[in-house]
């Protein structure tokens, strides 16, 4: 049995968070793909769920042993999850697709501490067909989109943490997680429509050492599939995940001290 040390790598993922499900207060989010022009069923959830492609780049690493990352993929949505129970919504991965594009950079203090995400962009995008991801020949995440992708939402990063844990040293073999949170912002009108005035997502992404490629000398890594789960979150329960010290780069920073 490998023996396994818990530490921070890099920014593995996203992404983007809090513990899953581990919060109060989830709510119902209602989605109706017809508004924004898509094939698909109207449905409810509170979870979005799904796995993705990404590649995480590492900077020099500096005198004080803290180094820079980015990281840019795609999360593709392939379920939901309403009150327990998980679904694949009619015409989802059909008659349409919905992901998330992401761009993240990072700070890692040093290897034995969790990294944080310093900025983030990620938005969610509806289309037309089937899209595929992969990662290209330079080792780069990728979307072929049978159409024109259209932008439903947009989110506001509020924190974003990364952990690694190391399953082998020989060969090197990482499981690497993130927790996020962020504010959600519809942009189509129609789209989604919830009871809360707005909503926060609390995403817990999860991908073990069989989908994570170490490159470049271990200065990169792909990451393929994973386990990626984003809950729906009524604004107020924000208040509650500040005092559980769950977000906010603040607190990120003190432990890293």
């Amino acid at each position: 049995m490998p023996r396994k040390i818990r530490c921070l790598l890099v920014g593995a993922l996203l992404s983007i968070g809090l513990a899953h499900a581990s919060v109060a207060g989830q709510v119902q989010v209602m989605f109706d793909p017809s508004a924004a022009g898509l094939t698909g069923s109207t449905f409810s959830a509170d979870d979005l769920t799904g796995g993705e492609v990404s590649r995480i780049s590492n900077g020099p690493v500096q005198s004080d042993g803290s180094f820079t990352w980015t990281e840019a993929g795609y999360l593709d949505v392939t379920g939901t999850v309403l009150n327990g129970a998980a679904a694949v919504p009619a015409g989802l991965g059909a008659t349409y697709t919905m992901y998330f594009a992401f761009n993240i950079a990072g700070y890692q203090p040093n290897l034995l501490s969790p990294g944080y995400a310093t900025s983030m962009t990620m938005n969610l995008y509806g289309v037309a067909g089937v899209s595929t991801f992969s990662i290209d020949g330079s080792g780069n995440a990728a979307v072929s989109n049978p159409a024109a992708p259209v932008l439903l939402a947009t989110t506001s990063l509020l924190s974003l943490n990364t952990y690694a844990t190391i399953e082998s040293f020989s060969p090197l073999a990482l499981d690497l997680e993130a927790t996020y949170a962020g504010d959600f912002a519809p942009v189509v009108p129609g789209v989604f429509s919830s009871p809360a005035a707005s909503v926060i997502l609390s995403g817990l992404f999860l991908h073990p050492s069989a989908g994570v490629q170490i490159v470049n000398g271990g200065q990169a890594f792909i990451i393929t599939g994973g386990n990626d789960t984003l809950d729906f979150i009524p604004e107020p329960a924000s208040l509650t995940l500040l005092a559980a010290g769950l977000i906010g780069t603040i607190a990120a920073r003190r432990r890293a001290r």
